[in-house]
């Protein structure tokens, strides 16, 4: 049963990347883009297929990290606790992905790749405060509390993710607001809606698929 679900998984998985490697190289070449901006060239508005897929992507992945953990706290079922686990291992790549191009944009529509401004600096803590996890979860010696204080940790964690949201809100920012994104890809709002959507589901998937191979390499089908 589990190689079954593992070999529908990785199916998924790979129409899933052939659809969002499709759906990137058509909007970086075919989607709007603003035609004047204040600062830098326009073109590095094609970041927007790029980066805010990054984003979204990030926060899906960690909310499930989330929930899982949670729902490990509540039932103590070990396979939670090392979803939760997983997905993490995966967040944190993707939001540093997140900053890393969010950092290039800056530093061609802003001037710099770091300006303080307050998404760049909610971002960077969500990195830092998930990125410190695997140091919470390594010093716990005892293997019977290790996965309630690592879940007590990423719960905790997903704070970062409604704050990266509020901070850029109630602070001056440079940042593009939602609506002024939706007025960057107004030509094509569906192919950018396409775009969020391919790749979050795409991470969420990855982080099942991973799921399933560790447990599978727990079960030792890896390793003989």
């Amino acid at each position: 049963m589990l190689v079954r679900r593992l070999q529908v998984l990785l199916g998924i998985l790979v129409l899933l990347l052939l659809l969002d490697f499709a759906t990137l190289a058509y909007s970086l070449y075919e989607g709007p883009f603003p035609s004047v901006v204040e600062r830098g060239a326009p073109t590095a508005y094609r970041n927007l297929y790029v980066h805010v897929p990054l984003s979204i992507a990030a926060y899906a992945v960690l909310t499930v990290a989330a929930l899982a953990a949670l729902a490990f706290m509540v039932s103590r079922r070990l396979e939670l606790y090392e979803l939760s686990d997983t997905a993490v291992k995966l967040g944190v790549p993707l939001g540093l992905a997140s900053f890393l191009t969010g950092s290039v944009w800056a530093s061609e529509s802003w001037g710099a790749f770091w300006t303080w401004d307050p998404r760049q600096v909610s971002i960077l803590i969500l990195v830092l405060a998930y990125s410190l996890y695997f140091a919470v979860s390594a010093s716990v010696r005892d293997p019977d509390r290790r996965p309630l204080i690592s879940s007590a940790y990423i719960f905790a964690a997903y704070a970062t993710v409604p704050l990266s949201f509020i901070i850029p809100r109630v602070a001056e920012s440079l940042h593009p607001t939602p609506e002024q994104t939706r007025v960057f890809v107004g030509g094509a709002p569906e192919l950018f809606l396409l775009r969020l959507a391919s790749t979050a589901i795409l991470a969420v998937t990855a982080v099942f698929v991973l799921f399933q191979l560790r447990r599978r390499s727990t079960r030792g089908g890896l390793l003989h």
